[in-house]
């Protein structure tokens, strides 16, 4: 069984239910991490000139816990850390274990960019071996994040610039994708992305791309409403 831990707010409690009905469980074990909306909008579109998510470091802080709590229990199994805001496609199971299952790799990485040449990672989608190079490795983009006030995307692929010493690649773009790196139907995750305008369109551009994959999320309204009162716009 592969742990698949992902973050949700308030906010997100759409996503957190469309994933929890579709993760196979089969092969993986959903890890839930419930962030309270109030966290994130510590920092969240706050900052003017920055990118909406710069000082949001609540991913990095859960990775790095995550592989410490391994190494600390002698478990160096890999586990798989997406972003809530992701489709699940029908080839997950197959593709997803392959990975895992290769010892090889320390690391395996979104890609942001369809173009060869281009290496620039997303972190909403990483399967992590723990080990203390892979701790050693976050461990260095938080501490680039909380001084240079970047986010969790920037910091890990400066830090892959400088150089580390653990193997990592990219999943394939027929596994791993979003509307930019798309090539088929049939993937493993498709990571639903926004337009960065606003809070509100954000989540709109969310809503229907996720329809537009034809996936639409609307029944899942009444858990929502249930859990959290009201749908957070």
């Amino acid at each position: 069984m592969i742990d698949w831990y992902y973050m949700y707010s308030q906010r997100y409690g759409i996503f957190h239910f469309y994933l929890q009905d579709k993760i196979p469980r089969d092969v993986f074990t959903p890890r839930a991490i419930f962030i309270d909306q109030s966290v994130f909008d510590e920092h969240l579109y706050k900052h003017e000139g920055e990118h909406f998510l710069s000082r949001v470091n609540i991913r990095i802080v859960n990775i790095i816990n995550i592989i410490k709590e391994r190494l600390e229990t002698n478990n160096t199994t890999p586990f798989l850390f997406t972003d809530v805001d992701i489709l699940i496609g029908p080839l997950v199971s197959q593709a997803l274990q392959v990975y895992a299952q290769n010892e090889m790799i320390d690391m395996w990485v979104q890609k942001e960019f369809s173009e060869p040449e281009n290496k620039t990672m997303n972190p909403g989608c990483i399967l992590v071996r723990p080990t203390m190079k892979t701790l050693i490795f976050w461990v260095r983009v938080l501490d680039y994040m909380n001084t240079c006030h970047t986010t969790d995307m920037d910091a890990p692929n400066k830090i892959l610039e400088e150089g580390v010493d653990f193997s990592w690649q990219f999943f394939h773009l027929n596994h791993v994708n979003t509307s930019i790196t798309i090539k088929n139907w049939d993937y493993a995750i498709y990571h639903v992305l926004c337009s960065c305008i606003n809070r509100q369109q954000d989540m709109v551009n969310k809503y229907l791309e996720a329809a537009h994959m034809h996936q639409p999320l609307d029944h899942y309204e009444p858990k929502v409403l249930e859990a959290f009162g009201q749908i957070y716009w």
